[in-house]
Formats: C-alpha cells, structure tokens, sequence
C-alpha cells in the first residue's frame, strides 16, 4: 500500500489565516498547536486560479502561483510544505519552509525531510517515535483521506 501525502505545515493559528482566504482549505490540527492543512486537488486548482503554473524544482503539487500567494497571505510567519511518496517501502520526501517571506530550508528526494520539518516546529523525537509519528501522520494514507475529519 502507497502513502502520498501533500500538504502545508505549521502552527494551527498561521494555517488558519490560509484556511480563511480559500474556500477548499481545511486545516487539521495535529498536536501542540502544529496542524496540517491538506493540499488537495481542489485546493490546488483554487490556489492556482485553475491555471497552469511552473513547479518548483522536483515538487510535484509545489507551483510558483501557489509560493507566491501563501507567502502574500503568511507574511512573516514560518510554515512549511511538505510532499511524500512511498510505495512498498521505496520512496522519498520533500520539504520547504518559508519564514518572513523567504525559503529557510529546502530539500528535496531525502529522507526524514518531514521529520527535520516538524523539529523546526518544536516537535522532538522521543525514544520510540520519530516526529512523524508522534504527530500522527501515518493516520491517512492519502492526502485526501485527511479531509473527512
């Protein structure tokens, strides 16, 4: 079974000012105030205007329309955006984070990307789960699963 995911991260009352300004945006809180918001396909079309854009270098779901408008909305704030990809254990991650309207940190086709993501969020690994864990992102396989919360 694969796990796809594609989505911004971040502290529940920054993505809120994302989830006000597009009506497909949900955001699901996670845990110690960090939430999810889902980029789905509907999602992704109302951000880009129904438009074809430019992706960012090896994001699949990550366009130039889509950077440019979460950073008018965010402003100073950090959030992040991170994509996944596995299917039978083989896959990778990638991941960006914005803060005062610039990219902080950008990797892409690595492991742990998520993981290193959510560690510049607060989040800390304990001696049985990594941050991907305790934050529970292996709860839905699919990005779209996230929505029927």
């Amino acid at each position: 079974m694969g796990y796809y995911l594609q989505a911004f991260i971040g502290r529940d009352e920054d993505l809120k000012i994302i989830e006000k300004s597009f009506e497909h945006a949900n955001v699901i809180a996670l845990v110690d105030h960090i939430a999810l918001l889902p980029l789905t396909e509907e999602l992704y079309n109302e951000i880009n205007n129904y438009q074809k854009s430019e992706s960012i270098d090896t994001f699949e779901f990550l366009t130039t329309e889509t950077e440019r408008q979460i950073l008018q909305i965010i402003q100073h704030k950090m959030i992040a955006y991170v994509e996944a990809e596995y299917f039978g254990g083989m896959g990778n991650q990638c991941g960006i984070i914005w803060r005062d309207g610039k990219r902080i940190f950008k990797k892409l086709a690595e492991q742990d990307v998520i993981n290193i993501i959510l560690n510049q969020f607060g989040i800390k690994r304990s001696k049985s789960l990594d941050e991907f864990d305790i934050v529970g992102l292996g709860r839905y396989r699919n990005t779209k699963d996230w929505n029927t919360l």
